[in-house]
């Protein structure tokens, strides 16, 4: 009885791990969209370039 138990609680948390990350992936597609409506675009290309830059300036 105990095994399968056991199982099942993995089987469940592996489901609830898929549940969770769709959940993030669907919230930063309506993010990325958000931002594309509102034309945060250009924000977010700065906030890259400035990404690379600062990794540019560490190595």
């Amino acid at each position: 009885m105990m095994p399968f138990f056991w199982g099942f609680e993995l089987i469940l948390r592996m489901m609830f791990g898929i549940f969770i990350e769709s959940i993030r992936l669907a919230y930063g597609a309506a993010c990325f969209l958000l931002a594309i409506t509102n034309n945060e675009l250009r924000h977010l290309c700065t906030y890259i370039q400035s990404k690379q830059e600062r990794r540019r300036l560490v190595s």
